[in-house]
């Protein structure tokens, strides 16, 4: 499942590097693994209320804000 918003660049490069990472390792060890009837699967959590994800709220404003009411339910 794909999203506009998760597939939207990001300023933390080093999450960005090692999630495409996961993510292509996955593709690739589903590729090599396939037969027979093997499935490859990953966890890609979205964001979580932390002190890194809080910064980009606040620079969000009024979006951002929302944002954080979604995750605190």
């Amino acid at each position: 499942m794909s999203a506009r918003v998760v597939n939207r660049p990001q300023p933390h490069a080093s999450y960005n590097a090692t999630k495409a990472a996961v993510l292509q390792l996955t593709r690739s060890l589903a590729t090599e693994w396939a037969p027979p009837r093997n499935r490859v699967c990953s966890i890609s959590p979205g964001y979580s209320d932390n002190a890194m994800n809080l910064t980009l709220l606040i620079q969000r404003g009024e979006e951002g804000a929302a944002l954080r009411k979604i995750w605190e339910t």
